[in-house]
């Protein structure tokens, strides 16, 4: 599926090198320092194949302007005089849905019915946030039982079965040879693309809501992502 984009061989040593000297040389916090000289210390900087492919679109600036834009539902809560929460959800369509936060059922059936998904691709979106701190969009698993999410800013996503159950992530680490190999030059420092990754078990043929909730780290409404399945 990914034979295109991935190299049948290692990153190249160079942008390897390039990045973590940068961060050697500019770090001021003794772990990270520690950190690099170890990550020197390895003889390969050889990526994952999904990995590999996330750097490979997202470290393209020429392909991201090609990227297709999906603005995401946002979503509001509120509750009535007997204390039932509710998601106030505005669709990109501007009309509004009120659905209770515990019937993830119909909240997938309206995103689905609006076309408010995320599909698992070679490529990425572009996704569009609002003013609320919750987004939301259905996401179908194909033929995959792993995915991984690569994001482009510091953001936190929940994702959640039809039945309410969240999917614990398997991993939240970004390797140091993917921030190696898909970084720029932000005020003369590297400055790694792929801010978030986070990786799911998940049901082969099944639909999740996704929820992308921004913090006091992220920074802006509107980033890439890229979503990657085997």
């Amino acid at each position: 599926m990914y034979k295109s984009l991935v190299h049948s061989k290692a990153i190249k040593l160079t942008s390897a090198l390039i990045f973590l000297l940068s961060l050697l040389y500019l770090g001021s916090c003794n772990s990270v320092n520690n950190a690099v000289e170890d990550a020197l210390k390895t003889t390969s900087f050889k990526l994952s194949a999904l990995d590999q492919v996330a750097a490979n679109i997202l470290s393209d600036s020429t392909v991201a302007t090609a990227f297709k834009t999906q603005t995401a539902a946002f979503f509001d809560t509120t509750s009535d005089t007997t204390g039932t929460n509710y998601y106030r959800i505005t669709f990109p369509d501007n009309k509004v849905d009120t659905i209770p936060q515990n019937d993830y059922a119909t909240l997938l059936d309206s995103l689905n019915s609006k076309k408010v998904t995320l599909t698992v691709l070679d490529t990425a979106y572009k996704v569009v946030t609002g003013t609320p701190k919750i987004s939301g969009m259905k996401i179908a698993s194909g033929d995959n039982e792993k995915l991984v999410f690569y994001i482009t800013d510091y953001v936190i996503i929940n994702l959640i079965k039809r039945n309410g159950t969240e999917i614990i992530p398997t991993s939240k680490a970004i390797p140091t040879e993917l921030s190696a190999n898909c970084f720029t030059l932000k005020n003369n420092k590297p400055d790694p693309k792929i801010k978030t990754r986070i990786e799911y078990d998940v049901a082969a043929n099944t639909d999740y809501l996704l929820l992308i909730i921004r913090n006091d780290q992220t920074l802006s409404k509107t980033f890439f992502v890229a979503v990657l399945g085997e």
